[in-house]
């Protein structure tokens, strides 16, 4: 973001000249400066007297450090209750993944200099603030150093056969899981993610012998698994994760289109993963990469904007039959033209259908056609001598 501003106000400066003015900038060393600070600097003429430091590749391969996207999936791999917030626990067992030699005094002085709003919970945003300006550390490896040689294993084709998975029963073994799992492809390794007394958090890395694999892994996403617990399925290295934003349920039939249309075509345009939810929340769930989750949103929203209502005449003695057993018939509607249908009882009844103009005219076509269908399916009775019942069944 400084990169950014100085670039902004005329100076195009490199990693390792931002990171320098960001440390003179840092009073408290936990990557974030002040407003106030900046300004200060910036009216005292300061930008002024910042020169280009020249790199050479020696310099540059030092100060090669994980990119947002990787470092976004290993917050995630370690925020165990899946809150985006890293506890002081989580955070010491972050440590102990990385390989760092830090003991609980260690952990917890880094962790209070990191937590700047003192609220116990460390957000990705201070984490990456302090990841991406400081090496930190005063004797071992920089943190820096220990999440590079992390990634860098297996870097490069490796991660797109691999998936990060969360939620999934923590009394269930690695063999439950390589069964389960088996069912999108086959597996080479499972690799469970445990705390430091080895119990098991439900987070593993599976790795899949082809990419072909990864891509229906992810359609187990939000699977559920039992009462309480919901399956999450993300790409690693990629930073995939999902957003959730509160869509009426009345809006998610236009949203997902006829026979499933719109959300097709958003998660095809998109290359994000779309799913809805009416319970407890009304909700619309977006799954994948910051730019993939930013424009399925956006196209979400301009379906939304195109989203009106069709009020129509229908008679209350009609909605019965209309909504059907259980709601079967207008689930059926909904489905079909991907328009929301409410029925109320007023004096004369009517029926509001939600949508775009192709779902409303649609469900309304629907609508039309199951009254006529109800209409010409009446009964009349006619008075009949019981001797020509016999003949006329035959």
């Amino acid at each position: 973001e400084l990169m950014e501003l100085a670039l902004a106000l005329g100076q195009k400066w490199d990693d390792k000249t931002t990171r320098r003015v960001l440390a003179e900038l840092d009073d408290d060393s936990n990557g974030l400066v002040p407003k106030e600070t900046f300004l200060d600097w910036y009216l005292a003429g300061k930008m002024n007297e910042v020169s280009v430091s020249e790199e050479s590749e020696d310099d540059e391969k030092k100060m090669e450090k994980m990119s947002r996207a990787q470092c976004e999936s290993f917050f995630q791999m370690v925020d165990t209750n899946g809150d985006s917030r890293m506890d002081v626990g989580e955070f010491k067992n972050f440590v102990d993944q990385l390989g760092l030699d830090w003991d609980d005094g260690k952990c917890d002085k880094v962790f209070k200099r990191l937590d700047s709003d003192q609220s116990g919970l460390l957000t990705f945003q201070q984490f990456y603030a302090w990841y991406s300006s400081t090496a930190d550390l005063d004797f071992g490896p920089t943190l820096k150093e220990a999440t590079m040689l992390q990634f860098q294993l297996n870097k490069g084709a490796d991660d797109a056969r691999k998936i990060f998975v969360r939620g999934f029963p923590p009394r269930a073994g690695p063999d439950v899981a390589e069964k389960y799992f088996g069912r999108a492809g086959e597996i080479e390794e499972i690799k469970c993610i445990n705390l430091r007394n080895n119990s098991s958090t439900g987070r593993m890395i599976v790795t899949y012998k082809t990419e072909d694999c990864v891509g229906y892994a992810l359609e187990m996403h939000r699977f559920k698994m039992g009462n309480r617990s919901v399956l999450e399925v993300y790409r690693v290295n990629r930073g995939d994760l999902e957003e959730v934003h509160e869509v009426p349920r009345s809006m998610h039939g236009a949203l997902i289109g006829i026979r499933g249309s719109n959300v097709q075509r958003m998660q095809k345009e998109s290359g994000a993963k779309i799913f809805f939810e009416a319970e407890p929340k009304e909700i619309m769930i977006i799954k994948g990469t910051g730019k993939e989750r930013s424009k399925a949103w956006s196209m979400a929203q301009a379906i939304m904007q195109q989203n009106q209502c069709d009020s129509h005449k229908v008679h209350a003695d009609l909605h019965g039959r209309l909504i059907g057993a259980k709601g079967n018939v207008k689930i059926a509607m909904e489905s079909e033209s991907g328009a929301h249908i409410v029925y109320r009882k007023t004096p004369i009844g009517i029926c509001l259908v939600y949508g775009t103009q192709e779902a409303r005219e649609r469900a309304w076509q629907l609508i039309q056609e199951k009254m006529w269908e109800i209409e010409h399916d009446s009964e009349t009775k006619y008075n009949l001598d019981q001797k020509y019942h016999g003949m006329l069944t035959g």
